[in-house]
């Protein structure tokens, strides 16, 4: 879909990504109720997310496009601004690069007929004494009429206040936001790893006299081989064991993936309320545009995290149905 298609489609429907985004969410899959499921239904769950992924990016892509249009928007007013600017002070860009911040203070005031001794002497003057002073003054009032007239205002000042004011507040726990969910997801993934490894440490021990007592069999042209059968016991031991530590970790999984899930509907709801109450205020059509775009990718970062814990699951029983069908049938295997 080419970008100017996706900007019309916005042009109609502006909230088309956010309208979306909660129905993405529904969609996100849930974990099986039993570690055999995770493993028997890994391809299905795979193409579940696949799909979901699919979708995720074109919302993300329709978000994309309006906020290119919007940015083209933000160049051409602030350059449109800055040739305002260079009109009222007779300064190029160039010159106000170069000059200091006083000359190009002087150079506005001039463009309203005053000077910086009219700001020292209304410094301390009440309202009333300043609207007799401006009276006074030989104001420029058609080339400082022209200047205001180009200089960008705000549709709604107190509602432009408030909502600048919750999008701070947003984007400040953003970072701490983030930061709890990788330390979580990190603790999850280093649990599970120190299960798989204390375990294994026990089993070294276990099986430790096992392992020693197996014998050894003639097996005419190989030679002399370890008891196929002894080993395989031994083998099918530890994948019984590594995989009985699924249904505890599934459960941990489950957890973990459903307080993942308010915190995402959270997020969710945030960018609706947001972006609706942010229609009409042109100043935050960005600002809209992001709480949404970070939505869908927490909506993404959900499935994927589903499809991650549910493959760590259905790994230990994979290894332990692989180690199943692969039964030698004699001492030599």
């Amino acid at each position: 879909m080419s970008k100017s298609t996706l900007c019309t489609i916005f042009a109609f429907f502006p909230f088309l990504a956010l309208a979306g985004s909660i129905g993405l969410l529904e969609r996100v899959p849930n974990l099986p109720n039993s570690a055999e499921a995770a493993l028997s239904g890994r391809a299905a769950l795979a193409a579940t997310v696949q799909a979901l992924q699919r979708d995720i990016d074109a919302a993300q892509d329709a978000l994309d496009a309006e906020a290119d249009v919007v940015a083209e928007k933000s160049i051409e007013s602030a350059e449109q601004q800055q040739r305002n600017v260079e009109k009222f002070t007779g300064m190029s860009a160039a010159e106000m690069e170069s000059a200091d911040e006083d000359e190009v203070e002087g150079a506005m005031l001039q463009g309203f007929g005053l000077n910086m001794a009219d700001m020292d002497a209304m410094e301390n003057m009440s309202d009333a004494e300043i609207e007799a002073y401006m009276a006074g003054k030989q104001i420029n009032t058609q080339k400082a009429s022209e200047f205001a007239a180009g200089a960008p205002k705000i549709s709604d000042p107190k509602k432009f206040e408030r909502l600048t004011r919750e999008f701070g507040d947003w984007q400040s726990g953003e970072v701490e936001r983030i930061t709890k969910t990788q330390e979580e997801w990190k603790a999850l993934m280093d649990r599970w790893a120190q299960d798989h490894a204390q375990l294994n440490t026990r089993l070294n021990k276990e099986l430790a006299s096992e392992e020693s007592q197996v014998s050894t069999v003639d097996c005419g042209e190989a030679g002399d081989e370890p008891d196929a059968l002894a080993v395989y016991a031994i083998k099918l031991k530890r994948a019984k064991a590594h995989a009985q530590l699924a249904p505890q970790h599934l459960k941990q999984g489950q957890a973990f993936l459903a307080d993942r899930r308010l915190a995402v509907k959270a997020d969710v709801d945030f960018a609706d309320k947001f972006s609706a109450d942010a229609a009409g205020v042109d100043e935050m059509t960005m600002q809209a545009l992001t709480v949404q775009q970070t939505a869908l990718q927490r909506i993404g970062e959900l499935s994927s995290m589903t499809q991650e814990i549910n493959g760590a699951v259905a790994a230990p029983m994979e290894t332990l149905s692989g180690t199943e069908n692969a039964s030698p049938q004699s001492e030599c295997g």
